[in-house]
């Protein structure tokens, strides 16, 4: 069903876990996983941030490697890309213009209480946005 699966990474915490369930989808389908990294640009000419962003683009890289390493151990066939740009933007953006059968996204924990702060975040504009199927992966809250 699922043969390319998009992994959109926010370098946090959080995103390690996100990997990891990722990983055990493909490895029920047999899927080939992509991790995403996108540097979100500044409203200013690229050149004058230019040291900035090769930072921000070695920092993402190392991130990117510690994770796919972690997948390949496991077998399973990894591609790490970084982009810049809007980070919803050029996560559909690349969803849909390579073809992906799945995007699987982190997301925060929603109640009735943050809702509406909630449907502003990243993750959410992405399953809203996306014409991708898009799995969205929320953490365990201790209220269960």
């Amino acid at each position: 069903m699922f043969t390319r699966i998009l992994v959109p990474v926010d370098l946090s915490e959080r995103a390690a876990e996100t990997v990891r369930l990722a990983g055990t989808i493909a490895e029920r389908f047999s899927a080939s996983l992509t991790l995403l990294h996108v540097i979100e640009t500044l409203d200013a000419p690229f050149e004058e941030f230019r040291a900035f962003y090769e930072q921000l683009e070695r920092t993402a890289g190392e991130t990117l490697d510690r994770l796919a390493s972690s997948l390949r151990q496991r077998g399973l066939t990894v591609e790490e890309q970084v982009v810049y740009g809007r980070r919803a933007r050029e996560v559909i953006r690349f969803a849909e213009e390579q073809g992906f059968d799945l995007v699987i996204v982190g997301s925060h924990q929603v109640t009735p209480e943050n809702l509406g702060a909630a449907l502003l975040t990243i993750s959410h504009q992405i399953a809203i946005a996306c014409a991708v199927p898009v799995l969205m992966l929320k953490p365990a809250t201790a209220a269960r």
